[in-house]
């Protein structure tokens, strides 16, 4: 995500500075994705979309809240 153009920010959820300091490093060595990466992202994406649906993680991501009506709480 952080490869396109138009992203400020990447969202993630963290519950412990283990993981905060997991998701900030990442960007330390941060390179763009490769054609190659984008190509098995959009097959992902088709195989998805295909999909009747998708098993729930309970990740809660689709609870109400949102004014944008932005399925994150």
């Amino acid at each position: 995500m952080a490869s396109l153009d138009d992203v400020m920010m990447v969202l993630s959820g963290m519950s412990t500075i283990d993981q905060l300091n997991g998701n900030v490093s990442y960007r330390n060595d941060f390179q763009l994705l490769n054609n190659d990466e984008i190509n098995t992202i959009k097959k992902a994406q088709d195989i998805m979309r295909a999909l009747d649906s998708i098993a729930c993680t309970a990740c809660h991501y689709c609870t109400p809240g949102c004014p944008q009506q932005i399925p994150i709480p």
